[in-house]
Formats: C-alpha cells, structure tokens, sequence
C-alpha cells in the first residue's frame, strides 16, 4: 500500500465504523446518527502548523488521532472483504497494518491488484513477487527446495542507527518490558 496513514478516505473511515455499529453500540450510548456526526466533525476538524504556518488538513485522518491506527485498520479489514470474489482457496494470506503477503495463483495476479487499487482512488497497492524469496515487515522469507527459512530484511533506508538511551524518548520505549531483557 501507498501511503495508507496519509491517504485513508474519511468516508472509508466513516462507512466502516458505521458498518460495525451493533459492536460499538453495546459500549456507547449515544444514537448511531449523532455519533458518526460528532466523529465526522473530529475527523474534519484537524489543524497542524508547519514552519510558523497554520493548516487544516483537507483529506484523510489525522494521524496525530488516538483512533488513526484503528481507522486504517477497519478499512483494511473492509478492503479485505475483496479476497472473497476470487472464488478460489489462497495458501496464505498475513496483514500487519497495510503490508501484506498473500499467496495468489499466478493467473489471478493482476486481477488481484486491480480489484483492490479500484476500492479507492487513494488507496493505491503495490506489488511485490515473491517466488522463492518474498520481503515482508523485517523478514525475508526464503523456500528453499520446499523448506522454508528466515532471514533480517532491512529496507534500503535502514541507517543501523538505534534509539540512544540518554535520548529524549519516553523510558518506556527505552526499555525492555519484557523479564529476559533484565
């Protein structure tokens, strides 16, 4: 995917929460109408400043928003209803976020591509073939005479730089929570 965290459609975004409203209305007591009302003006409403200048942001979700990553990921769900028309069983198919690896029969490829690049003229996918070596997240994922094996994948912007612990970060994203790290 392109840019998925610039670029989902606040209709999208709105349809897909709308489209899930018997889940959210056991928790909410506000009426569907005046609650997709309020979050279509919180979405609407999103200003930033750059270099001294004040700007409104005039398409996608705010990316400063506590629910950014929870909007872009019911639409990925949406999108995902596609895989469906298909009509055939695929061997794999993983998502983090809007990376995904997805075993598709090679005559279905294009048709692939397409069905999702059409759901919005935002959300533009890429492609990647795999074949016996595919890239995904920080691994490489190599089938190798049937056995399948990992490796690191740094993207050819990695820098080997880290995070240094006299930084300004918060201490909780220096530290290892977890008890084999002490």
């Amino acid at each position: 995917m392109i840019s998925l965290f610039t670029n989902i459609p606040l209709d999208l975004a709105l349809k897909s929460v709308s489209d899930r409203w018997q889940f959210i209305s056991r928790n909410c007591s506000i009426p569907k109408e005046e609650f997709l009302i309020t979050l279509k003006l919180m979405l609407e409403s999103t200003f930033f400043t750059f270099d001294d200048e004040i700007y409104r942001q005039n398409f996608g979700t705010p990316i400063s928003s506590p629910l950014f990553s929870i909007f872009a990921d019911l639409v990925m769900q949406d999108l995902e209803l596609n895989l469906k028309s298909f009509g055939t069983d695929l061997l794999f198919f993983f998502r983090y976020v809007d990376d995904i690896a997805i075993a598709v029969p090679h005559n279905l490829i294009d048709k692939f591509v397409e069905t999702f690049n059409a759901s919005h003229p935002r959300l533009q996918f890429t492609l990647e073939i795999g074949g016996d070596r595919l890239n995904f997240l920080d691994v490489t994922i190599l089938n190798i005479n049937g056995i399948i094996k990992f490796n690191m994948y740094h993207k050819s912007t990695f820098s080997g730089r880290h995070l240094s612990f006299i930084s300004l970060q918060p201490l909780s994203q220096k530290r290892c929570s977890n008890e084999r790290c002490r």
